[in-house]
């Protein structure tokens, strides 16, 4: 298969899979996501990832995504730099997390911090949590896509440790992954942490 008829597939399969989760996720009741997204939390802040990073880079999550909000608090409670992304010229940069930050509405509908100065390159061990629309067991993430994280991953950090956080119900065989597309170290669900390595 030619290049160009390669990546035409590869699109119309992420394409049909961004559907096919968002169909599934839109069943799931409020109630339910709370308990997800406590247990994905708990979940998270009882790894080693989380307890050995000085730095937290999380997000603030849309209505289908898993909301880490506890995370990011325990971050601060436990003196770590807790970190939420903004887009900057098609680039994702970080601001500074604390429970009373001041949020804005981009141009997409996601909130994001205000200010946004820092990028997460850091020398010190940094959990970054990543939403997704689909994961697998190799690390495969299936974005909105943007490709904001795509392009924040392409320069790996040894400091930086990328995981994906979502619902036991997105993750899937195979993720349809293009040339670009950057994979996870782990994922975190309701369930358990998967070690993509």
């Amino acid at each position: 298969m030619k290049r160009a008829e390669q990546s035409a597939s590869v699109s119309i399969a992420k394409k049909s899979s961004r559907r096919s989760i968002a169909e599934h996720l839109g069943e799931i009741d409020a109630r339910t996501r709370r308990g997800w997204d406590e247990a994905i939390s708990r979940r998270i802040l009882r790894s080693d990832s989380f307890r050995a990073a000085r730095v937290v880079a999380g997000y603030i999550a849309l209505s289908d995504e898993a909301n880490i909000d506890t995370v990011l608090a325990a971050a601060v409670l436990y003196g770590k730099t807790a970190l939420v992304p903004a887009v900057c010229d098609d680039s994702l940069i970080f601001g500074r997390w604390r429970p009373c930050t001041v949020l804005r509405r981009s141009g997409l509908g996601v909130l994001e911090a205000a200010g946004g100065e820092l990028r997460v390159n850091c020398a010190e061990p940094c959990l970054l949590l990543l939403p997704g629309r689909a994961f697998d067991s190799a690390g495969g993430r299936l974005g909105r896509g943007g490709g904001h994280y795509d392009r924040l991953l392409a320069s790996p950090q040894p400091g930086v440790h990328p995981a994906g956080v979502g619902y036991e119900m997105q993750l899937v065989e195979s993720v349809p992954l293009a040339e670009h597309d950057r994979r996870v170290e782990m994922v975190f669900t309701e369930q358990r942490c998967l070690d993509c390595g």
